[in-house]
């Protein structure tokens, strides 16, 4: 069995796992448990930061 994941999440892996269909929710909710200070917005900005307005 693999042990627990402690550290943060990178933007990179952030990125992979919404290419690969995984909703804001659903990234913001696993981030948030190896991260409390991490808002949906700052999820989005990472997400979306190459998208243009």
């Amino acid at each position: 069995m693999r042990p627990p994941r402690t550290t943060p999440l990178s933007p990179a892996e952030l990125r992979t796992m919404f290419a690969d269909g995984d909703s804001v929710t659903q990234i913001y909710n696993r981030t948030y448990r190896l991260d409390r200070s991490v808002t949906k917005d700052k999820i989005r900005a990472i997400l979306f930061e190459r998208t243009a307005a």
